[in-house]
Parts: structure tokens; sequence; C-alpha cells
């Protein structure tokens, strides 16, 4: 949002700021929490648990096992790469792993970049280095916790799905990470 035109919901000021507004829900999109929760919708009212029409597929994951995730989705999706697609199926799901992959977005990366935002300087990227866990480069350690404590809160609002659910997101090891953090502070 720092690279968004001001007339087009960009934020003016530093990281710090921009971080306690977000978290907080003062920011144009609101607060990221209730976002995720709101993916658990009627399922969750109706006793279900988690919404099963909801596929939490994490970057890191894609990053680690790109063909896997892929089969994944397919499979959350109803297509069978295998039987429905035939012989060529491996090739399809080779085609699609290769338009699918950070390189070849990053080389056509006008394909990607959201054509409804204004931003602020011409030469802004929306396409970023495609590392895993490069968000601790800007957040501090005390913004770690504070979002930490941000989904501890929405889990104990959203029950057990809630918490299925903010565990699949932030993956095994930060969740552990932020839940003894959190710990250690109480």
């Amino acid at each position: 949002m720092k690279s968004m035109a001001k007339e087009d919901g960009g934020f003016e000021g530093d990281f710090a700021i921009f971080f306690q507004e977000w978290l907080e829900g003062r920011l144009a999109y609101g607060r990221w929490t209730d976002h995720v929760a709101a993916w658990m919708g009627r399922e969750r009212e109706r006793g279900r648990g988690r919404n099963a029409r909801v596929l939490v597929v994490r970057y890191e994951d894609l990053k680690a096992d790109l063909t896997g995730e892929l089969k994944r989705i397919a499979r959350h999706c109803g297509i069978d790469v295998g039987g429905r697609i035939g012989e060529k199926g491996e090739e399809v799901l080779e085609a699609v792993r290769e338009k699918c992959s950070f390189e070849y977005m990053a080389t056509n990366r006008r394909v990607y970049e959201p054509r409804s935002v204004i931003w602020r300087d011409r030469s802004f990227r929306f396409m970023r280095k495609g590392a895993v866990g490069d968000y601790r480069q800007l957040f501090t350690e005390d913004q770690c916790v504070c979002f930490a404590e941000a989904v501890r809160e929405a889990q104990r609002k959203s029950g057990q799905a809630g918490a299925c659910l903010m565990r699949e997101l932030l993956g095994g090891e930060e969740w552990e990470r932020g839940r003894k953090e959190g710990e250690e502070r109480a």
C-alpha cells in the first residue's frame, strides 16, 4: 500500500505506523485477521468446522514443491491430472508449472501486475524477490510478536476451526515460533 498513490488508497508514513494501523484494521482493506476469519464463513456457523471450499495455499509450500502443490490444487478443484487429462497429464502439468514459477512471472511481470492500481513510482515492481521469509527484513522482533498475538486473538474468537486455519496459513514453524514468543511474553 505504500507504493500505491494516495488517491488510490495508498499509505503515507513509515512502516512502523503502517504496521500498527494495518494490525488494528484502520487501513483501506481492514484487519487481516477479520479477512481470514471470513473465509470460514457459513460452514463454521453450521458446525462443520473450517470451510472445506477454501484451500489454503502457502507461498512457502509453492516454493518448496510447486508440482505437488499444483496437483493438490487440481484435486481440490476436482481435476484428476492423471486420468482426466490422460496421457498428456504430465505434459500439461509441466506447462502449468512453468507458467506458475516465480521466474516466469517475474520475466512476464506486466501480465501479473494489478492494472487497477495507480502506483506512486512508475518504476515500482509488484513482483518482489520471490524469497521465502523476506518479511523478516521488514518486521522487527516486536512486530513479529504483535502479529503472532493478533493471530492468537483471532484464533480465540473463531475457535478450533480458526486455530487450524491460522496454523495452515502460517505454517508449522512460524506458528510454533509465534506461540512460544507469546507464551514467553505472558
